[in-house]
C-alpha cells in the first residue's frame, strides 16, 4: 500500500503547514543574519553569545538545506510558480541586498562577514525549499 494512501488529508495540509512555517522560519533567520552583520559591521560591536549560537546555526541550517534541495530532483516534479508577492516585493528586495553588498565588498573594500554570506545562503535555500511543496 502506498503511503500516500494512508496519510489523511487533515494530517496532510498539517505537515505541509508544519514544512511551510520551518521554511520561512530557516528564511527568517537569515534575514536575521544580514542584518545583524550590517550592525556589527557598522557599529563594531559584536554579541558573543549570538555568535556562538549564529556560527552552529548557519553550519546545520546549510548544509540540511542544501542536501533538501539537492535531494529535491527526486521528489515528484512541482512547478509552482511564483507568488505575486515574491515578484513584486521578496525578490527586488534580495536582489538590491546583494548588490548593495557587492558595491561594499568592491567598491567600498568592505570584508563580509562569514554571517553575512551565510545568511544570505540560508535565505536562498529557504526561498528554493518553497518549491518542494505543491499548491
Amino acid at each position: 500500500m502506498k503511503l500516500k494512501k494512508l496519510i489523511s488529508p487533515n494530517l496532510k495540509r498539517a505537515l505541509n503547514q508544519l514544512l511551510v512555517l520551518s521554511i520561512n522560519f530557516i528564511g527568517f533567520i537569515g534575514v536575521f543574519l544580514i542584518i545583524y552583520s550590517i550592525i556589527v559591521a557598522l557599529s563594531g560591536i559584536t554579541w558573543p553569545v549570538l555568535e556562538n549560537i549564529a556560527t552552529t546555526f548557519t553550519i546545520y541550517a546549510t548544509l540540511i538545506g542544501t542536501l533538501i534541495v539537492a535531494a529535491s530532483i527526486y521528489f515528484p516534479l512541482n512547478t509552482r510558480p511564483p507568488d505575486s508577492l515574491s515578484k513584486i516585493f521578496s525578490a527586488p528586495i534580495v536582489i538590491l541586498a546583494v548588490i548593495i553588498t557587492f558595491f561594499s565588498i568592491w567598491v567600498l573594500h568592505y570584508k563580509p562577514t562569514v554571517y553575512l554570506i551565510n545568511g544570505f545562503a540560508i535565505l536562498a535555500i529557504s526561498r528554493s525549499l518553497f518549491r518542494l511543496i505543491s499548491r
